[in-house]
């Protein structure tokens, strides 16, 4: 099926009013459609499909103007959103892109949403071959430009953004990246410089989803010469939250990431900062490196440092926590992404009673010098030996 064959579903509308803006009451334009899409050829000659919603430019009663801009959107998580066979939709965890639909709309940005193909199994994007994703983002880009006649199409990302960035150079069709709330704590040693896509990227400072922490964000942005605009709000997040209603999601900023995407996308001059001014951070924490001794010479190691509410508790000093990880399994993600010992379970009963945390890594671990001692020994029978060792 092509998207000349579209069949609009009129359930769509009313399923997604009263997640688009956090509950306001704003009726969304007419104009989904969903539709089935062939992609890829699987080992018993059958094709992989995935469905995509489609949003098109709403009447010209409501003074949309044309759409300039197509986001395309593969949605992040295992499950799928499209029930095209039962006729049920259910876009509720949709992410940033699909509470920020209609303010798109009024700048000329239209979007089109790809569910997980067939083949899928409940797998995530971060869980699919980067092959199997390249190729069903290829059949979207492919076949949408045919409802969007002279319009730029765009890749957006929300979350996982880590497999759009990794297939970008090879994916064809698509001028610009836009990306939100992205999850980048195992992916450290990455350096997507080499992305030939100029990359935006909105991240919450305050907002106390731990896949998504900030530090990571600014550091591998940075790197990548992406260009970051830090999304403010006066508070961090009340509670540990990545869900629909959490900073994670830019939760009452989607008129302002809007207008900054459009304008971004019309090539124009774009702020650092929306929102709140000076944006809260959701810890205050650094990460920090010392000096200690090995077989020969000695390992620089990290640890991070996080500090209790200076409003609160006032400027310091703090008594301080500090956290020995344990043993740690060698395919991790600390051992094989270089990801940051950074346990907020644990830190986050200790900073709430005005104590601060300090989680160094051992060798080996994160960005620690030195290799991490793998298999066992006779000492293991020592059940002091490794309380010595380690401290």
């Amino acid at each position: 099926m092509t998207l000349r064959h579209l069949k609009s579903l009129a359930c769509i509308p009313a399923l997604l009013a009263g997640l688009l803006l956090g509950g306001a009451s704003l009726a969304l334009a007419q104009g989904w459609a969903v539709q089935t899409l062939s992609t890829r050829i699987l080992p018993d000659g059958q094709f992989a499909k995935i469905a995509i919603a489609v949003h098109q430019a709403a009447s010209a009663a409501t003074s949309t103007p044309p759409v300039r801009h197509v986001l395309v959107y593969p949605q992040p998580l295992g499950t799928p959103q499209l029930k095209v066979a039962s006729g049920n939709t259910d876009l509720t965890m949709g992410g940033t892109w699909i509470r920020a639909l209609l303010h798109l709309q009024l700048h000329g940005v239209s979007l089109v949403y790809v569910d997980i193909p067939s083949d899928a199994e409940r797998r995530g994007l971060t869980s699919r071959p980067s092959r199997e994703v390249r190729l069903d983002l290829a059949a979207t880009i492919k076949e949408v430009p045919q409802l969007f006649p002279g319009s730029q199409m765009h890749l957006a990302g929300f979350s996982s953004v880590a497999p759009l960035l990794d297939i970008a150079g090879d994916l064809q069709g698509f001028n610009k990246i836009v990306l939100a709330g992205s999850a980048l704590g195992h992916f450290r040693s990455k350096d997507w410089s080499d992305v030939p896509q100029p990359v935006l990227m909105f991240h919450a400072p305050s907002t106390q989803c731990d896949a998504a922490p900030f530090l990571e964000a600014e550091a591998l942005a940075k790197r990548s010469r992406f260009t970051l605009v830090k999304v403010g709000y006066e508070r961090q997040d009340s509670k540990v939250d990545c869900g629909r209603t959490s900073q994670h999601v830019l939760h009452g900023q989607e008129a302002a990431v809007a207008k900054v995407v459009a304008d971004w996308l019309d090539g124009k001059d774009i702020p650092s900062v929306i929102g709140h001014a000076s944006p809260q951070t959701a810890w205050r924490e650094e990460i920090t490196s010392y000096q200690v001794p090995s077989t020969f010479g000695s390992n620089q190691l990290e640890a991070t440092l996080l500090l209790p509410d200076a409003l609160r508790f006032g400027a310091g000093p703090y008594p301080v926590m500090v956290f020995n990880h344990g043993d740690v399994e060698l395919d991790s993600a600390a051992i094989r992404s270089k990801s940051r010992i950074r346990d907020m379970v644990v830190a986050r009963e200790f900073l709430q009673l005005g104590v601060a945390a300090l989680m160094p890594a051992r060798r080996g671990v994160g960005m620690s010098e030195g290799t991490y001692p793998k298999g066992f020994s006779a000492n293991d029978g020592d059940s002091i030996y490794k309380a010595r060792v380690h401290a």
